[in-house]
């Protein structure tokens, strides 16, 4: 059994005469290639780890000699991976968890912890944030002024490419390298094999992460996706 989350950017990436795959429920799944459907690879993409996965599928993967890939995103907590981030020494946003610090700025961002794809953001005053500051559940960040923003993407430690986060920005500038050791750095603060790095640079020229995406849409991006593809398959051959 291979645990496959439904929404992986993995999942249509497989060539239907050489892989199949078949749900078992909306979260696990079977990948299996050939007419026999010999395991041949267990992938873990969205499905926290219990004491059973973290015993059964290192078996699993030695007895039958099968490709292991996890990728498990802290419970998709912001709050989480910023405390990560800031563990390691990955430059990001300050959290704001106290009145006196939303006060300090006169826009921030708030959202609902644990929201994904960009949703529930909010534009307000740092002073009415500090009204806001006490309810555990939000993620409250200042408002950066931003230079450009680039979207980086990571698999299994190596940088398959970047691309704007946005398609209209102002700024056009190239990637600095500087940035693809960061989004490395990032995605390995959370223990994830594959991640689309959100990062900017500031006006200041500082650079800053935002988050790391484990399901950013790659039928977006035909050259990410190819890259990847690439990758995959030469680990499970």
């Amino acid at each position: 059994m291979l645990l496959f989350n439904k929404y992986s950017p993995f999942v249509g990436l497989f060539n239907a005469g050489k892989w199949g795959i078949t749900y078992l429920t909306n979260d696990t799944a079977v990948v299996y290639t050939g007419s026999v459907g010999k395991p041949k690879a267990l992938f873990n993409w969205g499905v926290e780890q219990t004491k059973i996965d973290k015993i059964l599928m290192p078996k699993l993967v030695e007895n039958f000699g099968m490709v292991y890939i996890y990728n498990y995103y802290v419970n998709a907590s912001k709050v989480e991976a910023f405390q990560k981030f800031n563990e390691v020494g990955i430059p990001c946003p300050p959290l704001l968890t106290k009145a006196e610090e939303c006060r300090k700025y006169e826009t921030v961002l708030v959202r609902k912890d644990k929201m994904r794809s960009g949703r529930g953001i909010e534009r307000i005053r740092g002073d009415d944030a500090a009204l806001l500051v006490q309810n555990s559940d939000l993620f409250i960040v200042p408002l950066l002024d931003i230079l450009v923003e680039y979207r980086i993407f990571v698999f299994n430690e190596n940088i398959l490419g970047w691309q704007f986060r946005y398609e209209n920005q102002p700024i056009i500038l190239p990637c600095p390298i500087e940035l693809h050791e960061l989004a490395l750095q990032a995605v390995k603060a959370l223990s994830l094999d594959f991640g689309a790095v959100d990062i900017a640079l500031l006006q200041d020229g500082n650079p800053v992460v935002f988050e790391v995406n484990t399901r950013p849409g790659l039928h977006r991006n035909n050259t990410i996706t190819s890259l990847l593809h690439q990758r995959i398959e030469a680990l499970l051959t």
